[in-house]
């Protein structure tokens, strides 16, 4: 399988969501309003879109998904921190 990882697109997002929801389908402690959390984490300042990626495949479906944010700590010292990384449940080694 062809997979490319390139940085997300304003277009892609609505696929990215939808990708969201399907990782947690059948997570039982899930509220499946993780994609909202992730466009809340988009629109804020601690969000860095170079780090916003999605794996594609060659047929461009998108089958991965991941971004980074900016974290503060008591110091008011700036780090980057990346999210968990999301995919197509197919696509993870430990799929069922």
């Amino acid at each position: 399988m062809c997979v490319i990882v390139r940085q997300e697109q304003y277009a892609d997002r609505p696929f990215v969501n939808d990708l969201i929801k399907a990782a947690f389908e059948k997570v039982r402690e899930s509220d499946h309003r993780e994609h909202f959390l992730v466009e809340r984490l988009r629109q804020s300042d601690a969000f860095i879109p170079q780090l916003s990626l999605v794996a594609e495949t060659c047929d461009k479906r998108i089958i991965g998904y991941t971004h980074g944010t900016w974290r503060y700590t008591l110091l008011e010292r700036r780090s980057g921190c990346r999210s968990p990384r999301i995919s197509e449940p197919r696509h993870r080694r430990n799929a069922d």
